[in-house]
């Protein structure tokens, strides 16, 4: 029975970190020779290069289930939509998830704001 690593479909990675780092990957085989298998569903394109920075670590041994950007939206929230070639979906190389957020479609999107100060 593989491992499905867990993932948050929120803006940040910071958790999916922990989790791996709390499950000692060994960058061969997976989790104490258990495979390990991570995939998504109906993310945006922050979550879907959050999903495939995760699946493509080391001991990621079970192909995913990312699947291209129009497959769920006509329009992404990324400038830069997934598309696949010959089954496979690059994983972005960009600084921090490797993306860019497409300002315009995510205020079409977005129905409430709210800004929080960060303490200190």
């Amino acid at each position: 029975m593989p491992l499905v690593a867990p993932f948050e479909t929120f803006f940040g990675v910071q958790h999916d970190r922990d989790v791996l780092l709390r499950l000692e990957l060994d960058g061969r085989s997976g989790w104490r020779g258990v495979p390990v298998w991570c995939g998504g569903m109906v993310e945006t394109g922050l979550g879907r290069a959050a999903n495939m920075a995760l699946a493509a670590l080391p001991g990621f041994t079970l192909p995913g289930d990312i699947s291209a950007s129009d497959r769920f939206y006509r329009r992404d929230i990324v400038t830069e939509p997934f598309v696949p070639d010959d089954g496979h979906i690059a994983v972005p190389t960009g600084p921090g998830l490797g993306v860019e957020v497409d300002e315009d479609a995510l205020a079409a999107v977005t129905v409430h704001r709210k800004t929080v100060p960060l303490p200190g």
